[in-house]
């Protein structure tokens, strides 16, 4: 409503494009009004225009002493007309655009009706490949959704129903032309209440390829997994500024601290000062140049010094990997195996010379016999002289068969034995072996059972604990070697896992030395375990 004097027009509906070829007639109209109130309804419009109803009230006033009338009109502003034009064609650009978006999107709109039939379907339906319009449209939604997701999509509209003008999504199998199922995302939104919609809209988007990509990537993710827990070693992810970000724990062994006491933290908050240097060089060169980094180390765990590997590897522009194995069994199988070989580098050594010196006693031990057949049987000191030379010569035999056995050229050969009798041969020897310093008793039963073993290697385990007995003994000491018959029922345990049942002959050596500390003794059945240099 606008006012100019007393004039005054009220528009009551849209506005007409062409106003202005009407304002001569108007104006005319009013200037033959003399002093009267006229009230009319006008209408604009013509072809290819918009209408208008004008509803006009005019006041027609004689002025005193004029002597003419004058009439008042409201025109129409030709502005205005325009700027109506303008919103006019904004709203048809609106509407084709939206259109467009429609018609051309790969996704399927469809709006429901309040039962949930299909009153309305996007040509997006057609290039899915979903049913034909004429199939589609007026049908119940629920006949195209697969009857496993049927009682979901139930709920999900119930769930709409309940809250309009909200935007809820749902994954569900929907079915194609061809009668394949393919993976639809479902977002819809209730509009009932919108006079211009009237209904539920829907868009549907396939998401088939997205959820078998999801699949892969879930199943090699598992795969991935699978390996990385398949790996016995320790696994670190490290920044660059050597901040643990994340931990995979070992199946053989476990950290020094407890992964919450270390995950988000510095190197340096678990790792001695010098190690934790050591690391941050390494994963700076492995970010630098690229090349994996091999790190070795030992570290006091549960009070033992372990050898430990780690394997630094770059993981992304910041991170590295680091791959962590404690090496402290395989070092020592190492070092068992460097031990054998030099063993039987000995034994190799040990048996050619045994061999060597064999022949030599051949030799005396032919020319002892000879002389002694030469020598008259009243030579009583010179036959006593070679028959020491002949002594020496089978002891000297003797220890080349244990170097032989030592060497493992000489075959084992068992034989049924008096251990008593073993054990007297061997400590005659073992007292010009011991020294003065050792005194050497013996304590042997006196009905001891007889055993099947080779002489000489017996003679050999006799000889080694009486020497490591003498070393214990550096200011001398007293060396005893006895022997006892036993009866096992069964459960004693040795170091083999084995148990005896049955009679047994026990042989002892023992000493008043030192003892043996308990290190020691825990590593006593250990291959090739020494304390000698």
């Amino acid at each position: 409503m606008k006012e100019h004097g007393r004039a005054t027009f009220l528009r009551l509906t849209q506005p007409a494009p062409a106003l202005l070829p009407h304002a001569r007639w108007l104006l005319l109209l009013f200037t033959v009004a003399v002093s009267i109130n006229v009230l009319t309804l006008l209408y604009f419009g013509g072809a290819g225009h918009s209408a208008i109803w004008l509803l006009v009230l005019i006041d027609l006033v004689a002025l005193a002493g004029s002597g003419y009338c004058l009439a008042q009109m409201l025109r129409v502003h030709e502005q205005a007309i325009a700027n109506q034009a303008r919103l006019t064609e904004q709203i048809e650009l609106r509407d084709a655009r939206f259109r467009a978006l429609v018609q051309n999107t790969s996704d399927i709109v469809v709006i429901l009706d309040a039962t949930g039939q299909v009153v309305y379907r996007s040509p997006g339906a057609e290039r899915a490949d979903m049913l034909p319009p004429q199939v589609l449209t007026g049908s119940s939604a629920f006949e195209f959704i697969h009857p496993e997701d049927v009682p979901r999509a139930r709920a999900f509209l119930q769930e709409i129903f309940q809250t309009p003008r909200v935007n809820l999504t749902r994954d569900l199998k929907l079915r194609r032309a061809d009668g394949s199922w393919r993976d639809f995302e479902v977002v819809a939104i209730n509009l009932i209440d919108e006079p211009a919609v009237a209904g539920i809209v829907v868009t549907c988007r396939d998401i088939t390829e997205r959820k078998l990509a999801e699949l892969a990537l879930r199943a090699s993710e598992a795969r991935n997994r699978a390996l990385v827990d398949a790996i016995p070693d320790m696994m670190f992810r490290i920044s660059r500024g050597g901040i643990y970000l994340d931990f995979k724990p070992s199946n053989r062994f476990t950290p020094l601290l407890p992964s919450e006491a270390f995950l988000g933290k510095r190197l340096s908050d678990s790792l001695p000062t010098d190690l934790a240097e050591c690391s941050l060089r390494a994963i700076e060169q492995a970010l630098e140049t690229g090349e994996p980094q091999i790190l070795e180390y030992q570290l006091l765990h549960e009070g033992e010094l372990r050898d430990y590997e780690a394997r630094i590897v770059v993981s992304a522009p910041d991170e590295v990997i680091a791959i962590v194995r404690d090496v402290t069994e395989p070092r020592r199988l190492e070092e068992e195996l460097r031990e054998t070989q030099k063993m039987e580098s000995i034994g190799r050594l040990a048996g050619g010379i045994a061999h060597d010196f064999n022949n030599l006693l051949t030799v005396i031990g032919g020319c002892s016999e000879l002389l002694l057949l030469d020598l008259p049987e009243n030579a009583t000191d010179q036959r006593e002289t070679v028959g020491e030379i002949q002594q020496a010569a089978d002891r000297a035999a003797a220890l080349t068969k244990q170097l032989l056995a030592f060497s493992r050229k000489q075959m084992l050969a068992p034989q049924v034995v008096q251990l008593n009798e073993v054990v007297a041969e061997t400590s005659a020897m073992l007292r010009r072996v011991l020294g003065e310093h050792v005194q050497i008793a013996l304590d042997l039963e006196p009905a001891l059972g007889t055993v099947r073993v080779d002489r000489g290697q017996i003679q050999q385990v006799v000889m080694n604990l009486a020497i490591n007995g003498r070393d214990a003994m550096p200011s001398g000491g007293r060396l005893t070697i006895a022997t006892r018959n036993a009866r096992e029922s069964g459960g004693t345990s040795h170091q083999d896992g084995g148990s005896t049942i049955g009679e047994f002959v026990v042989l002892t050596v023992s000493d008043t030395g030192s003892g043996i500390d308990a290190a020691t003794r825990a590593r006593i059945f250990e291959p090739f375990f020494t304390t000698k240099e």
